[in-house]
């Protein structure tokens, strides 16, 4: 009898590991998919909606939902959504904002720009490394030399169709995108990538180190960038963004 139970306990001990074994397997590999392919909801404080890539009508969007190529999302009033990207990198929209996540390729087709989003309107605190906006301009960060090596940039897009870029921390690019480009309809990042963007007539390019800014006109003509401080742009958003990086 004695001898049956010390046979059992020692099945249920390696029954017990095999399970465990496949478990943390199982866990890596989903990991390692997130951590390649697709844009996740890891905040979202009120209630936002998203019109799925061919879809005609919006449904809700939810914590912790994958996004994918085409998807549009919108938040709505006293909204605060983060959506973390497979490098890590991170946008914060703010209420009342709209974008597109416009394509998703593989981290190293174009160098690190594995995810285009193109902005609308609203208010956008991000780390992400790659952005079009209005359909007029382009937004890359720069290669720069800080203690994290991350660049931290507020895009807002008023309901007058005026957008500014400002640099919180490192750099950014910016540059207005050629007719065939903005003839993309889909945004294609083959297309509108800053290294398919030749010489044409009208073009502008400003690199807008830290503590500067850029007011883009509705016509998309550009202001040279120029300085700004922390006290002349406070406000809930900026102080709620500046504290919750404190804190990561």
């Amino acid at each position: 009898m004695i001898v049956k139970i010390v046979i059992y306990y020692r099945f249920i001990k390696i029954s017990l590991f095999v399970f465990l074994i496949i478990f943390l397997n199982s866990t890596n590999s989903n990991a390692a998919d997130f951590n390649f392919e697709s844009p996740t909801v890891t905040m979202l404080n009120g209630n936002a909606s998203i019109t799925k890539a061919g879809a005609s009508e919006p449904g809700p969007l939810f914590l912790n939902d994958f996004l994918d190529s085409g998807d549009h999302i919108r938040t709505d009033n006293n909204t605060r959504l983060e959506i973390t990207m497979p490098d890590g990198s991170y946008i914060r929209v703010a209420e009342n904002s709209f974008f597109k996540i416009s394509s998703i390729k593989e981290p190293d087709q174009f160098e690190d720009n594995s995810v285009s989003i193109s902005l609308f309107t609203g208010n956008f605190w991000t780390t992400s490394s790659y952005f079009i906006v209005k359909e007029c301009f382009s937004i890359k960060t720069k290669p720069f030399n800080t203690h994290n090596g991350i660049t931290v940039f507020k895009v807002e897009i008023t309901k007058d169709d005026f957008a500014s870029v400002k640099v919180y921390q490192g750099g950014a690019e910016i540059q207005n995108l050629s007719p065939e480009q903005k003839l993309s309809k889909n945004n294609d990042a083959e297309k509108i990538h800053p290294a398919n963007n030749a010489a044409f007539p009208g073009k502008w390019h400003y690199s807008i180190n830290q503590m500067y800014q850029s007011i883009i006109r509705p016509d998309c003509t550009p202001t040279a960038p120029f300085r700004f401080t922390l006290k002349s742009d406070m406000s809930n958003w900026v102080d709620w963004n500046l504290s919750f990086d404190a804190a990561e």
